[in-house]
């Protein structure tokens, strides 16, 4: 009575001709075959346990356990066609996805704070990820600067680009196809002063200008989005110096020595919602340059510079949980009070 044909069947049959089409057909038969007399099974049994219940033959309460068993067993059956055994995995699994390797050992020796990039896994992998701190990250869903910079730069083999994200190593492949990690000695640093700003008029020009640039010397910034950050002057002395001294995920906390105002970059993701920009406890502003990093005017002298994640719907919904947690506490407190102040009462009107 069915034809069991589907949608795409067309498509099947161009690239696979008409037996695999077939053959698709009668499994799909198959199926359906089966189905149909699992499902009369199910309802023969059913019918059954109620003829016997409306001849007298068993009681209530059995007819439901049996009705109950039948759902039960229907309903497991089908769900193990989604989710079985084959779906789950160990909790050691879950908790360490990815086995350390002589690779991630060598890199884990080094313990200051620096990127890996590694050219086997490149953009998607996130076995790097779990070990140390990537370019890439370990989920699916890319930062979009971060995802323009590898395929415009560092996939056309950009140094340049790499050094400004403080990529230290580099994981390779030789010959037999055994992965090393390669010191990259260029790597500019977790934060450096600079020369010279130099300006650009759009972001398309921002992400080109990365390949002919001194990213030791000099950074890209956008006017058409920071019109008047070009417009200071500063210097830079061979003795100035900046040093990331504490380093949390929100929040990161740097030594700066620099002889006059100057320009410091930052490798770090430039983010404005929720990133507040602190020189010595004072909130100040910083901007964006070389696509995707930060950058920051800095005073003559010594300061504690500090970046701290702080979005305002972190502190809005502290806030609110607080007074939340308080109110509910004050009800708690009035409800006890109030039940107490209650039984009181009626222990006095008692007659004597």
């Amino acid at each position: 009575m069915f034809s069991f044909s589907g949608y795409h069947d067309p498509t099947v049959k161009q690239f696979y001709g008409d037996e695999v089409l077939e053959l698709i057909k009668l499994d799909r038969k198959a199926e359906y075959n089966s189905d149909l007399f699992r499902s009369l099974a199910y309802v023969f049994l059913a019918a059954l346990a109620l003829w016997f219940f409306l001849k007298g033959k068993i009681k209530e309460n059995l007819v439901i356990i049996v009705l109950g068993i039948l759902i039960v067993f229907d309903l497991v059956g089908v769900s193990q066609r989604y989710v079985n055994n084959d779906d789950f995995v160990a909790k050691r699994r879950m908790t360490q996805p990815f086995q350390e390797t002589p690779v991630h050992q060598e890199i884990l020796k080094d313990k200051d704070v620096f990127r890996v990039f590694n050219q086997v896994e490149g953009f998607e992998g996130a076995g790097t990820s779990y070990f140390h701190q990537a370019i890439s990250g370990y989920h699916a869903a890319k930062p979009a600067g971060m995802e323009d910079l590898f395929y415009f730069h560092i996939a056309q083999g950009n140094i340049k680009v790499l050094n400004m994200l403080n990529v230290k190593y580099v994981v390779q492949q030789d010959e037999e196809g055994n992965q090393y990690p390669a010191l990259n000695p260029d790597a500019n640093g977790n934060a450096w002063f600079i020369e010279r700003l130099k300006e650009v008029k759009n972001a398309n020009d921002e992400l080109l200008g990365l390949k002919d640039f001194d990213e030791k010397k000099e950074a890209l910034v956008n006017t058409e989005v920071f019109p008047t950050i070009n417009q200071f002057n500063f210097k830079v002395d061979s003795t100035a110096s900046i040093e990331l001294t504490d380093y949390k995920p929100n929040h990161l906390t740097y030594q700066s020595k620099n002889d006059k105002m100057g320009v410091a970059v930052f490798s770090e993701m430039y983010y404005a919602p929720g990133w507040n920009t602190y020189i010595d406890g004072k909130l100040t502003d910083h901007f964006k340059v070389n696509y995707v990093l930060r950058a920051l005017k800095v005073p003559a002298g010594e300061h504690t510079i500090e970046f701290k994640f702080e979005p305002p719907v972190i502190e809005k919904g502290s806030t609110i949980t607080l007074a939340s947690s308080i109110l509910l506490g004050l009800i708690i407190i009035g409800g006890i009070g109030f039940s107490f102040w209650r039984s009181r009462k009626e222990e006095e009107q008692k007659p004597s």
